[in-house]
């Protein structure tokens, strides 16, 4: 949702629970700047959404909606022009909240690697299909399994990579990459490979999602 979109926005928003931050927001930025919303109806929905938050985009809708509304409450007259955000400019930066080899403290190429991410903005499914994964600053060719996603929260599955000979064990970084970049350094650490086993695609050691793609909250 864009200042100049708020009032069309408004008119497409659910009634459902849920959609109070984003219906409020609408409210707001369409009166504060003259075009029509009520002050009563963002009002109510501010205070109906508080404490029922669970993605950084809804918090971050949440802030501005009260920050619109404290101006309300101080110039009550008042109408304004809201700028835009910059280009490219995200309510969320997301980042990776944990990396964990699944089944043993270190990584041989081939094993599961799981990747949480936090405060995300963006539909789960994206991850698996169109995010890249770097382990130590290389791209992964094989993709990445979508495990889990919940909230603002998300799961993907890699297979550690092979380093080539001579090179283990060595402590690795992992980049997450879709628009922005999270990084974690020294996130695990690849060993030799065995000798009598060949490294699978991730599909073939990852756990599966169980069902859907997950989802984060819908955008403003």
């Amino acid at each position: 949702m864009t200042p100049s979109d708020c009032r069309d926005t408004l008119r497409d928003i659910s009634a459902e629970a849920g959609w109070q931050v984003l219906r409020g927001l609408a409210n707001a930025c369409a009166a504060v700047q003259g075009q029509g919303g009520s002050w009563a109806a963002a009002a109510s929905d501010h205070a109906a959404a508080a404490g029922g938050l669970s993605t950084c985009k809804e918090r971050a809708a949440y802030a501005v909606l009260g920050g619109i509304l404290e101006f309300h409450r101080q110039h009550p007259s008042a109408t304004v022009p809201l700028p835009s955000s910059p280009p490219g400019k995200d309510a969320c930066d997301f980042g990776i909240a944990a990396v964990n080899v699944v089944d043993r403290t270190e990584a041989r190429p081939g094993d599961a690697v799981t990747i949480e991410v936090h405060d995300t903005y963006f539909d789960h499914g994206e991850l698996r299909d169109n995010a890249a994964v770097l382990i130590d600053g290389v791209l992964l060719e094989t993709g990445q399994v979508l495990v889990s996603g919940s909230g603002d929260r998300a799961v993907v599955c890699v297979a550690a990579p092979s380093l080539g000979t001579g090179r283990y064990p060595k402590s690795v970084s992992v980049t997450v990459r879709y628009g922005d970049s999270a990084t974690r350094e020294n996130a695990f650490t690849l060993v030799a490979p065995d000798p009598e086993e060949s490294p699978g695609p991730p599909a073939s050691v990852c756990p599966q999602a169980p069902t859907g793609n997950g989802s984060a909250s819908p955008a403003p």
